[in-house]
């Protein structure tokens, strides 16, 4: 029985005896040697962390050993069998390859050695110098010398981590497709045959294979054929080929099945009456978090005949937070007759049944929304007709079923929205305790009525309203306090890793020290400094799923806020498209120092300086820092005053003209304007102390001591507990 836990076998045979011995490899840099069955010298090999390849030579008597310094030594048997201990081992050459050696072999008439690095193959011969390094391009994995030709050629072969097995003799002269990742190759006889190749895989699957037939190493030129382009025809032909696209249509018919018990099942039925069949159909559907589908890609070998293509997607929800966008994107991309590469997109919308469920409407809750109907009002029990009515534990019909009020809970316990019809005015109120869960809800019910009437959105409601900008803002806090906690945790969590490092190169410089000293604590402050780095790492990974959470829900607040803004000032698609530009609903998860804030404060201050400033300016030069520390109490102030000044009349695109809602509002009254001097200067005096607060004047430009007063301000939102993941452990 060992005594130690092995890493390695050598069989090996001395010079001028007839006598077998076996070399055993350790785990912690031991060699033992048996002579037969006796057990022999145990010898530790200096500079050995952990075990690598070796080999022995019976050429020169020497074991051929990499270290973990990169080197590659060799060592005489007869030193290191009367070597009183690893001190005294010295080797009889090295050499300093630069990589770590994954495997090591030597030639059948042991004058050349083959390693086999990570980037590099080095032959070396026996006494240690080069005879040539060639640069590999792939991971490489075992390495096996065949044979050595008269003029010195050294034939070896290389297998790869991507199943391939290739053979050099100065160049690549064979190259074949193996079953499995080659873990050690071998050449060996089988009877009279020579030249059968057995391989050892990952797996543990061994195989004998033979080469066989001669490989063809050619590669054939492509004939290229050069003619002239006529334009004519390709115009013609792609006007053809739209006809044709446009007779035969293009779109996709989505049907929706669902069933309480069972999970929601899309069927997209691509239609068939194409001109032609079409080859390697590949189909993506796409959404966004925290919804998730069974397979996203289905790939079809052939698409086109006379019977339809039926895909069966499974949509769910993978977290339990608030879902922003319940639209599923589809992206079919397929090779034309041409050979050129097409795709076809298409969308549609997810049911609101799949993030949330009908419950009993709750009278008093914390944020709430009006919004009025331009049309006769519509009964809720009507609108969401999908959800069906609830039954009270009784088995009877309670008062909640009535079509003046109708609440929805999200799944897993999460929170609940009510909307409430007024008996006497065309008005819906949506009210909830959490304000961006209104949205899913609010966005349901306008787009519901909207295709029931066949008509824009804002000719159907309006909004009368103050923007529920202080609600939004909290959102915005919220969000920003937590990327800033995720940039504290990473820059702690690369000090504790420095730090780790440093307290191992000192570990290891006591532990190789001649005359061992006192370690000085240091393994306390190895093991304190592991046990912070697991924990910053737990924090990092439970604060991007909360990032991921406040990123949708700050998603949610942004689209409410432009909906009603959008309800209230009556945008054209121009603008609308513009206004979702500059107040993005789309946040990131990771964003670094440029996150959503900072690029919508520099967006918003932006147009209030150029489009929407007092002289319509068309461009304006930013004065403030996009990498500053941003306040977000600022932010809401500038958002504020951007959708008030749209109120008014401004236009975000110049020379375009629009009549702003106040306007609208003071030309019912038909009073003539009388020029009253001191009213003009108050007004004057009004606008002049708005536009510095944006920071327009250039005697008003922000200074770095505001950053830093206001990095300041945001310092209250850390939490007290995390300066444990801020100690520093000073090393004297």
């Amino acid at each position: 029985m060992l005594s130690m836990l092995p890493h390695a076998i050598e069989q090996m045979s001395l010079r001028g005896e007839n006598r077998e011995f076996i070399c055993v490899q350790s785990m912690d840099g031991y060699m033992e040697f048996f002579e037969q069955e006796t057990p022999g010298v145990k010898r530790c090999l200096p500079n050995v962390l952990i075990p690598s390849p070796a080999i022995y030579l019976t050429s020169i008597d020497s074991f051929i050993c990499p270290s973990s310094t990169r080197y590659i030594y060799s060592y005489k048997y007869e030193i290191l069998a009367s070597a009183s201990d690893s001190r005294t081992v010295k080797p009889s050459w090295s050499f300093n390859c630069g990589e770590n050696i994954i495997d090591i072999k030597g030639t059948v008439c042991g004058q050349y050695v083959l390693a086999l690095g990570e980037r590099y193959v080095h032959c070396l011969n026996s006494n240690g110098s080069l005879k040539f390094s060639r640069k590999l391009t792939y991971a490489a994995t075992c390495i096996f010398p065949i044979s050595v030709s008269n003029s010195d050629d050294v034939t070896f072969m290389i297998g790869t981590n991507t199943k391939y097995l290739i053979i050099y003799k100065n160049n690549v002269v064979w190259t074949c497709q193996l079953s499995c990742q080659p873990m050690t190759i071998l050449v060996s006889k089988f009877k009279e045959c020579n030249g059968y190749v057995v391989i050892q895989g990952m797996d543990g699957e061994l195989s004998v294979n033979y080469l066989g037939t001669n490989p063809e190493l050619l590669t054939f030129a492509v004939r290229l054929e050069t003619r002239e382009i006529n334009y004519e025809k390709s115009i013609a032909e792609l006007k053809e080929l739209n006809n044709s696209i446009k007779s035969h249509g293009g779109d996709v018919t989505v049907q929706q099945t669902m069933n309480k018990s069972e999970p929601l099942a899309i069927k997209v039925i691509v239609p068939q009456e194409l001109a032609c069949s079409v080859n390697d159909v590949v189909v993506t559907f796409a959404v966004k978090q925290p919804l998730g589908c069974n397979q996203s890609i289905h790939k079809l070998p052939l698409a086109g005949g006379s019977e339809p293509t039926t895909l069966t997607v499974s949509f769910f929800m993978q977290s339990d937070f608030i879902p922003h966008n319940l639209e599923v994107q589809i992206a079919a991309t397929y090779k034309s007759t041409t050979g050129n590469l097409q795709v076809a997109n298409s969308s549609f919308m997810l049911p609101l049944a799949l993030c949330c469920t009908r419950c009993l409407p709750v009278k008093v809750q914390e944020h709430k929304i009006t919004i009025e109907y331009l049309h006769p009002m519509q009964n809720l029990s009507e609108i969401f007709h999908d959800f069906g009515d609830i039954i009270s534990s009784g088995g009877e019909d309670n008062n909640s079923n009535s079509s003046s009020a109708i609440a929805f809970q999200f799944l897993c316990g999460g929170p609940i929205v009510t909307i409430l019809m007024a008996a006497k005015s065309n008005r819906y109120r949506f009210q909830s305790d959490v304000f961006e869960a209104m949205w899913p809800c609010l966005n349901a019910f306008v787009d519901r009525l909207a295709k029931k009437l066949n008509l824009p959105v804002e000719k159907v409601f309006s909004y009368q309203g103050q923007l529920p900008v202080d609600e939004f803002v909290s959102v915005v806090a919220l969000h920003y306090e937590y990327r800033l906690k995720f940039s504290l945790i990473h820059e702690a969590l690369e000090q504790r890793a420095t730090q780790l490092r440093i307290v191992q190169k000192r570990l290891l410089t006591k532990y190789a020290e001649k005359n061992p000293s006192t370690l000085n604590n240091l393994d306390l402050i190895l093991e304190g400094t592991y046990r912070q780095i697991v924990a910053l790492a737990n924090a990092a990974e439970e604060n991007e799923n909360d990032l991921v959470r406040l990123g949708c829900a700050l998603s949610g607040a942004v689209n409410v806020l432009i909906l009603l803004g959008h309800l209230l000032n009556k945008f054209s698609n121009e603008e609308l498209a513009l206004v979702k530009q500059i107040i993005s609903p789309v946040v990131l998860n990771k964003e670094g120092h440029q996150g959503w804030q900072e690029r919508t404060e520099v967006a918003v201050v932006y147009y209030l300086k150029s489009s929407l400033s007092k002289g319509g300016k068309e461009d304006s030069m930013i004065s403030s820092n996009i990498n500053a520390p941003c306040d977000v109490k600022k932010l809401g102030r500038h958002i504020k005053i951007f959708f008030d000044r749209l109120a008014k009349g401004g236009t975000l695109i110049p020379g375009h003209t629009r009549k702003g809602v106040l306007n609208k509002a003071s030309s019912k009254l038909k009073k003539p304007k009388v020029a009253d001097p001191i009213l003009d200067a108050v007004n004057e005096l009004a606008e002049e102390e708005e536009e510095k607060s944006i920071g327009i004047n250039e005697e008003d430009e922000l200074s770095t001591s505001k950053f830093l007063k206001s990095s300041k301000e945001t310092a209250y939102l850390m939490p007290h507990n995390f300066e444990y993941y801020l100690m520093v452990n000073e090393l004297n």
